[in-house]
């Protein structure tokens, strides 16, 4: 087996290029960002170094970190939308209880193939006041009560958004659990089941900790996809106090209306959360691309 083994210095040679991609694409881009967000510069040779005072007076703008809210309440519904309920479809597929399976498992994943363009205004007219069809089925079964103008009621519209997103990539995250359950070996589900193990045991005394990297993937899939979530947004978002990080930095304008250098230090504020998340869970999502939870 050790024969078979790549030399340290060929596994480094291979890694070589990846890093370097990774390095210029996406860590000297970030570094430079947080360089530039201490400059007040708007284009130009001349660039005046201003201390904290882009990031004092983002604090104080009050767009920015309603934007940041919006964006941990989208994040936090989808979560638990796109993993749990992929968790949970994956448990009753992987289960004896479901008929054709593979019928099931390609339905639930279509859409996860379509734009997000093309389902996001698929659900523009889901939504619509006048012709959507959630109020037409509403209007039918009588229930006036509960039509809204689903895309225009501020207290409503993070989770009208949300819904949208949670259906897209369910079939994602199920094909990743139900292939991390697959991999289980199914001696250890016989042995649970004739110990008299219930389904709910098996669940969470089998199948969740066996999973618990796969798991971690998931979450961390899931929240570096939603925060960086800008297609749905566009389409259904139309309240400028609703808006989420990337739109608000699309329509970004500073005291000069072209100070780059403010945009600069908002990117650096919003690439802190995917930046602890992924330290709190790189050791997991290791584990969890080696034990089958991404594949190319």
């Amino acid at each position: 087996m050790n024969s078979l083994k790549p030399k340290n210095k060929i596994l480094i040679l291979m890694l070589l290029p990846g890093i370097a991609v990774f390095t210029f694409a996406v860590i000297f881009p970030l570094l430079m960002a947080v360089k530039y967000s201490f400059f007040q510069w708007s284009g130009g040779p001349e660039m005046n170094f201003t201390g904290l005072r882009n990031y004092l007076y983002l604090f104080k703008d009050k767009y920015f970190w309603a934007s940041f809210k919006n964006n941990l309440v989208i994040v936090v519904l989808s979560i638990f939308g796109q993993v749990g309920i992929g968790f949970l479809l994956a448990v009753l597929i992987n289960s004896k209880i479901l008929k054709f399976k593979k019928f099931h498992r390609t339905v639930i994943f279509f859409p996860v193939v379509l734009s997000a363009v093309v389902i996001g205004f698929l659900w523009t007219m889901i939504y619509s006041r006048q012709y959507g069809l959630l109020n037409w089925l509403l209007n039918k079964l009588q229930l006036e009560s509960l039509i809204r103008y689903w895309l225009d009621d501020p207290g409503i519209v993070l989770y009208t958004v949300s819904i949208p997103l949670i259906w897209q990539y369910i079939g994602l995250y199920l094909v990743i659990f139900l292939s991390a359950m697959q991999g289980v070996p199914r001696d250890i589900y016989e042995v649970a089941e004739i110990d008299g193990g219930s389904i709910s045991k098996r669940l969470f005394f089998v199948v969740l900790p066996m999973c618990k990297p796969v798991i971690s993937t998931a979450l961390i899939l899931s929240f570096l996809s939603t925060w960086n979530e800008f297609p749905f947004a566009l389409i259904l978002i139309r309240t400028k106090a609703l808006k989420t990080i990337p739109l608000w930095l699309t329509n970004f304008n500073g005291r000069y209306s072209t100070d780059y250098t403010q945009l600069m230090a908002a990117l650096v504020v919003a690439s802190i959360p995917v930046i602890i998340v992924y330290l709190i869970f790189s050791k997991q999502v290791v584990q969890g691309m080696t034990a089958g939870a991404v594949k190319g």
